[in-house]
């Protein structure tokens, strides 16, 4: 979907029930992907799972094959596991999670915009500070998950070792990139941690607000020198999209890599 189509369905003010029904879906995906990116879900977690992509197209205003093409999966999964109450793989369960998170901020970006905004209205902070200081609890669920989704990957590409050389090099690469997205995320959990523990120390807010910078630097230094290779390959890494996403709501004024 081109961006400008993305722009037109973004949510107003004076849209309040669709804005709550978006953040609470968006708050229950994020805590629920939490919960299962140590590597595997049960049936309290299928339940509320099944709700959730039940509830999608209402709560985002957005068909089940769209939403379904955004996850990478086929255009009949929602509908199919939420009708044949199947239960999905694992990558396939956070790919989904991960693209209504997506979805969600997309429809919430004018609101929350103006919301931190107008909460740093007499401040001179920037923009990126206020955000995080605001949104630093579901920000912290986020980078914690997807730490752990980055080291379960490591773990499995480890695991691997093949013999021809360009398997090699893509490999190595591969985990280049892993690296840097859990000991970044690793490291923005740890500093939001700190600042939900002691929310007015303004010394904590601006490490956060650093490091988060440095991690979203990182990634694009990283990108330009491997980026067109790494789009043949980038879905074998299934948070890659939702941590570029993370950081670029953060930022907003970031160029993130585009990888849809």
């Amino acid at each position: 979907m081109a961006t400008d189509e993305r722009l037109t369905e973004r949510l107003r003010p004076d849209q309040k029930i669709e804005v709550s029904r978006a953040k609470e879906l968006r708050g229950a995906a994020i805590e629920l992907r939490s919960r299962i990116s140590h590597g595997s879900y049960g049936d309290e977690e299928l339940d509320q799972f099944w709700e959730m992509a039940g509830n999608v197209g209402l709560y985002l205003s957005i068909s089940n094959p769209e939403i379904a093409e955004r996850a990478g999966l086929g255009a009949n999964f929602f509908s199919s596991v939420v009708r044949d109450r199947r239960r999905p793989k694992l990558a396939n369960f956070l790919k989904a999670l991960t693209a209504m998170i997506d979805v969600a901020d997309e429809r919430l970006f004018d609101i929350e915009t103006r919301e931190v905004k107008s909460s740093g209205a007499a401040s001179d902070r920037p923009f990126g500070n206020l955000l995080i200081e605001r949104e630093r609890s579901q920000l912290l669920l986020m980078a914690a998950s997807l730490a752990r989704m980055a080291r379960n990957e490591i773990e499995g590409l480890d695991g691997e070792r093949p013999n021809d050389p360009s398997s090699i090099s893509r490999i190595r690469k591969q985990l280049e990139i892993l690296e840097i997205f859990a000991n970044g995320f690793e490291q923005i959990a740890d500093a939001l941690g700190a600042l939900d523990a002691n929310p007015t120390e303004p010394f904590l807010l601006g490490k956060a607000s650093k490091i988060v910078s440095d991690v979203g630097n990182q990634i694009n230094n990283w990108w330009k020198t491997n980026g067109p290779e790494a789009v043949d390959w980038g879905m074998r890494i299934p948070f890659f999209v939702a941590g570029v996403s993370m950081l670029g709501w953060v930022g907003r004024i970031w160029q993130l890599p585009q990888l849809q």
